[in-house]
């Protein structure tokens, strides 16, 4: 977890295996400097993004394998819900380059 002068924090999300950037005040109110720094965080998280999709698209693929060969009732519960708790979390990823890419790292696009 890592804070810069009170403005912002990243602190790690478990269920994504990324840390989650969270402002404490408007962007614009951040001193360039401390922009810059909250920037660069954001486009470290953002870069780790496409492998973390990578990795739950290949368990989901494996989880779907496994759900073709489920011989029983409850495999196939257990197996549906693990897919679908994938499924979320290559959500949540893609709204969370989506937004580091349009709100933070899109606000400092001078046109």
């Amino acid at each position: 977890m890592t804070l810069a002068n009170n403005y912002y924090q990243f602190s790690f999300d478990k269920r994504l295996q990324l840390p989650i950037p969270k402002l404490y005040c408007e962007y614009e109110k951040m001193p360039l400097e401390v922009q810059a720094d909250f920037e660069l965080g954001c486009q470290k998280v953002a870069s780790q993004i496409p492998e973390q999709i990578k990795r739950c698209e290949i368990l989901y693929m494996d989880k779907f394998q496994l759900l073709q060969e489920a011989a029983d009732l409850d495999g196939f519960d257990t197996l549906i819900e693990a897919m679908n708790e994938i499924s979320s979390q290559i959500f949540d990823l893609n709204l969370l380059y989506q937004t580091i890419q349009g709100e933070y790292l899109g606000a400092n696009v001078h046109g």
